[in-house]
């Protein structure tokens, strides 16, 4: 799965995994006048991003936290 996730995002694919959530990819780039201007020398950053999955949200938002003594 840790090949797939980015064969996938880098192919231009949103990659869902049911249960779990959304992995997308995000680009920062420098701009241009007009698209024909635009080539991938314009992309400066590509950043994933990740979604949960409302499942999930709901399950963390239960989560209890008790303190550690400290050694």
């Amino acid at each position: 799965m840790s090949d797939l996730i980015p064969e996938q995002l880098l192919a231009g694919h949103t990659v869902r995994i049911d249960g779990l959530g959304t992995f997308r990819l995000h680009l920062k780039s420098d701009p241009a006048d007009s698209p024909e201007e635009v080539t991938a020398d314009n992309i400066k950053e590509v950043r994933p991003s990740f979604i949960q999955d409302t499942r999930v949200k709901r399950k963390l938002k239960k989560a209890t936290f008790i303190k550690v003594k400290e050694k």
